[in-house]
């Protein structure tokens, strides 16, 4: 098995020196004594509540080992901090310079966020290893690119009662220009009266 390079599983903490709370190992290293010294009740560190499988995900010429939630579409299912190192989101392979060019995803992150009713999220997973280099945007890709941000930025510009481009944006709310505003508020409250 040259090559292949197997990770450990991530497991509870089992040596009875590595055990408990950081603040009773510095007094054991210290010698100074804490004052929940005596409240250990020998419960590992790391203590999950959920059960966790143990996976094989084969990546490239390595094997990843790692604890998952479960399985969903055949993929492993992995919690928010949970993921092996060697798997990305699209946005981080993004922010790396990679793309997935075509790749399945090898697992699933799945997460809710900080509100209660927010729905759950499901990320993809692919290899950091297998993932291609973006490619670079061709000079006709960037001449479109910056044509279609200037049409843009003008239809922003750009008054819908007067039609005249204006040196700032218009308000969204209104998209009229401040001059035809004004003359719009003014009619407003010569109606009123």
């Amino acid at each position: 098995m040259t090559g292949r390079r197997v990770l450990p599983a991530v497991s509870a903490v089992s040596d009875p020196d590595l055990r408990g709370s950081n603040r009773q190992a510095r007094s054991a290293q210290t010698g100074t004594p804490h004052h929940h010294a005596g409240s250990y009740t020998g419960r590992p560190l790391m203590v999950r509540s959920r059960k966790q499988n143990v996976v094989h995900i084969a990546d490239g010429d390595t094997t990843l080992v790692a604890l998952a939630r479960g399985t969903r579409d055949g993929l492993p299912v992995f919690g928010w901090g949970e993921a092996p190192a060697g798997l990305l989101t699209t946005t981080q392979l993004r922010a790396a310079g990679l793309s997935p060019a075509g790749l399945d995803p090898l697992a699933l992150l799945v997460f809710r966020h900080r509100k209660p009713y927010a729905r759950l999220t499901v990320a993809e997973l692919y290899s950091a290893v297998a993932a291609a280099a973006r490619p670079e945007p061709t000079e006709a890709q960037r001449v479109a690119r910056l044509r279609n941000l200037e049409y843009a930025q003008r239809a922003l510009r750009t008054c819908v009662d007067c039609a005249q481009e204006k040196d700032y944006r218009v308000p969204t709310s209104t998209r009229q220009c401040w001059s035809c505003l004004e003359i719009e508020m003014a009619n407003a409250v010569e109606v009123a009266a």
